[in-house]
């Protein structure tokens, strides 16, 4: 068993737990804060031909020590855990207040990975939970950096990714055309969607000239129940700079005759004027675009997967709402609730696009919460 030295922060430990990690009462909103993390996890899960290869990435936002350790269990309420015996842990690099890592586990025996992060001195603990087995499986290979760094994010911003291991890949790519999510009262959706493909054509290890706001399902064999997916983005995503960008999310605190009335101009100078005639001043103004478009890049940067992720249930939620204060998961679902009582419901299925597709369920008695809310966002509190 290979173990790497990680020594800025990260050494495997043998923490303890006496019983299994019932994550349907375990409170992972951690895994959705950008304000002040202490670290964060982002993977992919790849079927190779040696078992099932988690290939994740550590982010360390604050110097301190963690320990890591593996444990499975069957499902996300469980009466037991185990710790994972056999496997391969390889470091692909160390760069900063970044390690990536390579666990390969030959014959999963059950269906849910837990990386447990914990800091003993602290008692405090962080759980990611990684699926490692699942209906339809799991793609083959891994898109990688020029650098030979796995993509672990949904999105590239880059014009040209390579695709590991060398062989024929068929990609379908689709136009990300998606408008913005309904909101929360609105009428619930199809869970899968039904797209247009734009093109349809092979490559060999290197996928070149992606076009920004196109995604790119990627497979081995189009008869396949897996893909990966990625879109395109530009250079500075998850952030918006562009006017065309800053627009359109502002559908979410807006009547539909402001938000008609800033589109059809489509200029600087609405766009500015709305700002500063609903928060009376420049300073005022200034404090909102911030805020709001924060919100906008940590819901980009949470939750992008086929679209941009401010498009997206979650997203929405995230934006006009904030962080939830707590979140618990299983495998179909997952609770956002906020401390005054707010519950919201996504529904979780697997769809070809992405492996986890969650989708709000949207109800009329969220009309009151939602006008009220968008009302506080619009006052500046």
């Amino acid at each position: 068993m290979q173990k790497p030295a990680f020594i800025l922060f990260i050494t495997l430990g043998l923490f303890h737990f006496s019983s299994a990690l019932d994550l349907t009462r375990l409170d992972l909103s951690y895994q959705y804060d950008t304000k002040s993390p202490e670290l964060t996890v982002d993977y992919r899960v790849v079927q190779g031909a040696d078992g099932i290869s988690v290939y994740y990435r550590l982010n360390l936002h604050k110097n301190i020590s963690w320990t890591q350790r593996f444990l499975t269990q069957p499902k996300y309420k469980s009466v037991k855990h185990d710790t994972l015996q056999v496997y391969t842990l390889d470091t692909l690099r160390i760069t900063g207040r970044q390690a990536y890592f390579k666990l390969t586990i030959p014959t999963p025996e059950h269906a849910l990975l837990l990386l447990v992060s914990g800091d003993p001195k602290r008692g405090l603990y962080q759980v990611q939970d990684i699926p490692i087995k699942s209906p339809i499986g799991f793609p083959s290979f891994v898109p990688m950096t020029d650098d030979k760094l796995p993509v672990l994010d949904k999105y590239v911003t880059t014009s040209e990714i390579s695709v590991h291991p060398d062989t024929m890949y068929h990609v379908f790519a689709y136009d990300d055309n998606f408008g913005p999510a309904d909101p929360a009262m609105g009428i619930m959706k199809p869970l899968a969607p039904n797209l247009t493909i734009d093109s349809s054509f092979y490559f060999e290890k290197h996928l070149k000239d992606l076009d920004d706001h196109q995604f790119y399902l990627i497979q081995q064999d189009t008869l396949a129940p897996h893909a990966i997916t990625l879109l395109k983005c530009p250079e500075h995503f998850p952030k918006y700079r562009k006017l065309e960008e800053l627009i359109p999310p502002l559908t979410y605190i807006t009547t539909p005759k402001e938000i008609q009335q800033i589109m059809d101009k489509g200029d600087k100078k609405t766009f500015e004027n709305f700002w500063i005639n609903t928060y009376g001043t420049k300073f005022r103004a200034k404090n909102a675009i911030r805020t709001f478009y924060q919100a906008v890049e940590d819901a980009n940067r949470l939750f992008t997967d086929y679209k941009p992720g401010w498009k997206t249930d979650r997203g929405i939620i995230y934006i006009v709402f904030g962080k939830p204060d707590n979140v618990m998961r299983d495998e179909q679902k997952e609770i956002w609730t906020y401390n005054d009582g707010t519950r919201f419901e996504f529904i979780r299925i697997s769809t070809l696009f992405t492996p986890a597709l969650y989708s709000l369920k949207r109800d009329r008695k969220y009309e009151n919460t939602w006008y009220d809310q968008v009302g506080e966002i619009r006052k500046g509190i």
